[in-house]
């Protein structure tokens, strides 16, 4: 669903938006599926602390809006004050937008390291702790 998804906005971009395309394919699809597993993993944690899907719900909320506000996926964070860009570093989302930026314009993945690590560390734990905290019930 989420790769359907992300292949009709790129073809509404391109036939609507005229958008460019300036990276190479298979590191664009490599940051995707690591950025997409990456928050897959932190849905199934939370999904695992919460006693019911509506609670579930109610956190993956509370923790998206802000993270897209504050990422510089809504707003770039060129824009921000430096207060808010200090913070965002610590929100996994701004490693997403500033990586999917970076491959999509022709970067390397040698740009990218600590985008990377970070991305996969949160794949990591959060599968750890995921997979220890879920519960059929």
């Amino acid at each position: 669903m989420t790769a359907v998804g992300v292949l009709a906005l790129v073809l509404v971009g391109k036939a609507l938006y005229g958008m460019r395309f300036e990276g190479h394919i298979l590191p664009v699809w490599a940051g995707f599926t690591l950025s997409s597993l990456a928050f897959f993993a932190l849905g199934y944690l939370i999904a695992g602390v919460a006693p019911t899907a509506r609670v579930a719900q109610a956190i993956g909320m509370i923790c998206a809006f802000p993270m897209m506000f504050l990422s510089g996926s809504a707003i770039p964070l060129e824009v921000l004050p430096q207060s808010v860009r200090n913070i965002a570093r610590f929100i996994p989302l701004t490693h997403v937008v500033t990586l999917m930026r970076g491959l999509w314009s022709g970067e390397t993945w040698a740009k990218h390291l600590t985008e990377a690590a970070v991305l996969g560390g949160v794949l990591l734990v959060a599968m750890i702790l995921s997979t220890r905290l879920f519960r059929w019930e």
